[in-house]
């Protein structure tokens, strides 16, 4: 493609494999190379982009070499970053979860919610905290003194069952003359 772009004058692959072979002079030939024949040519080809022997700098890379290796550059680089474009777009269109798994997570979060809800129902029946509230506050106003912190370390241990997601309602005070800490 760097021929046909750049170097053909008639924009076509008529006279790459020329301009794609390098020139030897087989009189620069060292002996510690191996023999040589008189009947060797003055010059071969070979494949490469090297400078002849009639160059400033003679068997070096050419500025063809240069503009084939910066076209294979681009070529990988281009290349490269169009994969990650498609791969981009595939990740945003196909869904890390199908969405029949998703549905069905969010139902099993919905039914552990509800299981969790059910369950602090289920003991606060069992517990009548009224009871209990109503016991305590006649120890209290019978003795005053010293029952204030055991009363309020049992009823916690009792509240301790509760699920901390579970939304108790507040019950209404029976009396607004003895101060009674209700857990909710």
């Amino acid at each position: 493609m760097v021929y046909k772009y750049v170097y053909s004058p008639q924009f076509s692959l008529h006279g790459y494999i020329e301009h794609s072979l390098s020139t030897f002079n087989t009189s620069d030939y060292k002996e510690e190379w191996g023999t040589k024949t008189e009947s060797d040519p003055d010059t071969c080809q070979y494949r490469g982009y090297r400078n002849g022997p009639d160059a400033d700098e003679q068997y070096g890379l050419s500025p063809h070499y240069w503009h084939v290796f910066a076209a294979r550059l681009a070529f990988v680089v281009i290349f490269e970053h169009i994969v990650f474009v498609l791969t981009g777009i595939m990740q945003f269109i196909i869904p890390d979860i199908p969405i029949e798994v998703k549905t069905q997570m969010q139902r099993e979060q919905l039914l552990a919610k509800e299981a969790k809800y059910q369950h602090g129902l289920k003991k606060s029946r069992e517990t009548d905290y009224e009871e209990i509230l109503q016991t305590l506050r006649e120890q209290s106003n019978n003795s005053r003194q010293g029952m204030r912190g055991s009363w309020a370390r049992r009823l916690s241990r009792l509240s301790d069952g509760l699920d901390a997601h579970v939304e108790v309602p507040n019950r209404p005070r029976h009396s607004l003359e003895s101060t009674v800490w209700e857990v909710t």
